[in-house]
């Protein structure tokens, strides 16, 4: 996935994970879940304003991982 610093359009991250397999969205998704509440990306919803509609969208950001990371037990 094409997130590195900052925070990218979710529905844009898509091309990038299709392969020859493909991937659906409601796959796609399901991973970024996933990575949210193992709390290495964070979501919001936002909008943005194209010939005067609002146009909702997901942002996905990184999260700075911690100096140190224990598993769980």
């Amino acid at each position: 996935m094409a997130l590195r610093r900052g925070a990218k359009a979710t529905a844009g991250c898509i091309p990038n994970c299709r392969g020859e397999g493909g991937m659906v969205r409601d796959s796609f998704e399901e991973i970024l879940g996933a990575m949210a509440r193992a709390g290495l990306i964070r979501l919001t919803d936002e909008t943005f304003e194209k010939d005067g509609r609002s146009i909702p969208y997901r942002r996905a950001h990184l999260v700075e991982a911690p100096e140190t990371f224990e598993l769980p037990h």
